[in-house]
């Protein structure tokens, strides 16, 4: 169904509670260094929740080699 009113709404994120930059300013200081790979994937995933999950399976089971990244276990 087309209208042709406008539509308003606010996207936001709350960087609150249980989160890694709680304490964090505007940037995280580290000095120069090299930076040792530790590993090659296809595939990345930020987040192992509800979202993070089904997309590490998926690309798994498609035969990705695939990496999730979470910092709650």
């Amino acid at each position: 169904m087309a209208t042709d009113a406008p539509f308003h709404a606010e996207v936001c994120e709350q960087l609150t509670g249980l989160t890694a930059y709680e304490h964090a300013k505007s940037a995280v200081p580290s000095p120069k260094h090299e930076l040792t790979i530790l590993g090659e994937y296809d595939v990345v995933v930020a987040g192992g929740g509800t979202g993070g999950a089904p997309a590490a399976i998926g690309a798994a089971r498609g035969g990705a080699k695939t990496l999730v990244i979470e910092y709650l276990h």
